[in-house]
C-alpha cells in the first residue's frame, strides 16, 4: 500500500474494518458538505483520518454544530474546516468547540 494509506491505517485502524463502499459515501459526504472537489476532500482525509470514522449524518452534525457560530457565513466555516479538518472532531453537540 501507499506510505499514506499506512499512515492512514495507523492512525486510525478501524477504518480497516469499515467496508469500501462506506469510506466512499463518507467521503462523498465529505465533498458535499465542503462543497469541493473531492482531491479536496480527500486530502482533508488524510489530515484527519477521524472523519472517515463518521457517519455522513454525525459528519453533517458536527460541521452544522461548527456553522452556527458563523451565523449566516457557512463559507467561513468551510474555510476554518479546510485549514484544520480536525476541528471537525472537536466540536461539541451544541456548537461550541471543546
Amino acid at each position: 500500500p501507499p506510505p499514506r494509506a499506512r499512515a492512514l491505517a495507523a492512525q486510525r485502524p478501524g477504518l480497516l474494518a469499515v467496508p469500501r463502499g462506506a469510506l466512499a459515501a463518507r467521503l462523498a459526504a465529505l465533498q458535499q458538505l465542503l462543497a469541493v472537489p473531492a482531491a479536496l476532500a480527500a486530502e482533508c482525509a488524510v489530515r484527519e483520518p477521524g472523519l472517515l470514522a463518521c457517519s455522513e449524518a454525525e459528519l453533517m452534525a458536527r460541521f452544522d454544530a461548527l456553522a452556527v457560530g458563523f451565523g449566516s457565513f457557512r463559507e467561513d466555516a468551510v474555510d476554518v474546516v479546510l485549514a484544520d479538518p480536525s476541528v471537525l472532531m472537536r466540536v461539541g453537540e451544541g456548537g461550541p468547540l471543546q
